[in-house]
């Protein structure tokens, strides 16, 4: 299991006239949707779940990282620039 830190979060927002942030956009809704179905009530979700939410998110496979983690990939081309 992934277990990062992030103190402070990102917003990511889609160019809405390019495609290409589309399937990003899209992929990372239904990731979402797996912990907070469209009924969920806004009332009942913590800080803690989002965080929770958000750090499953940063740990998952991208194809766009060759099917590493994002953080797997910025530490290992960190280790190449200064090993």
């Amino acid at each position: 299991m992934c277990s990062i830190m992030i103190h402070e979060s990102s917003t990511v927002t889609d160019h809405g006239c390019s495609s290409w942030g589309r399937g990003l956009n899209e992929s990372t809704n239904g990731l979402t949707r797996q912990d907070f179905s469209k009924e969920s009530s806004f009332d009942n979700i913590t800080g803690e779940d989002v965080d929770q939410v958000m750090n499953e998110l940063k740990c998952y496979p991208q194809k766009t990282f060759n099917f590493r983690a994002p953080h797997e990939a910025f530490f290992d081309k960190i280790h190449q620039k200064f090993a």
